[in-house]
């Protein structure tokens, strides 16, 4: 699930991977980024965390928005499909800031911010599948953003 803002000279990129049927046990997150083909990219942020009791399978369902500055607070619509699974998000901006969530249900799980960018993820358990439900996010310094979003299924 990728995302990219509006703007055509300057954007904001992002997006949500995963991995099934992960090793047991203890393990490094690897994150390589690729060297700068044309433009450069100026900031990178990465972050990892864990999800116990999702479906090792593909989201069942995604949604992105993007747009130009001054957007804010912003929030996102998606259709999870089953109850008690888990939807992610990741929001990027192309100003340095703090980020907080805007949606009822919604955790913060990291917040990063680093020379002209910043990105924060949170998730929110979904408790009516089949329902539409946002997530959303104000933050301290808007500008263009990208929003990405999973909905994962819960383990049978």
């Amino acid at each position: 699930v990728t995302r990219v803002s509006d703007t055509a000279d300057w954007r904001s990129c992002n997006g949500v991977f995963y991995m099934l049927n992960p090793p047991t046990g203890t393990a490094d997150v690897v994150v390589s980024f690729p060297a700068a083909t044309g433009s450069a990219i100026d900031n990178r942020h990465a972050a990892a965390f864990v999800m116990f009791g999702a479906a090792q399978s593909a989201p069942e369902a995604v949604a992105t928005a993007g747009g130009d500055p001054g957007t804010d607070p912003t929030a996102t619509a998606i259709t999870p499909l089953t109850t008690g699974g888990m939807i992610v998000d990741i929001m990027t901006r192309g100003n340095t800031g703090t980020a907080v969530t805007t949606q009822a249900g919604q955790t913060e799980r990291f917040d990063l911010s680093c020379t002209s960018s910043s990105s924060a993820t949170s998730t929110k358990p979904v408790t009516s599948g089949g329902q539409s439900t946002s997530l959303g996010w104000d933050h301290s310094n808007p500008n263009r953003y990208a929003h990405s979003l999973a909905a994962f299924k819960p383990a049978p």
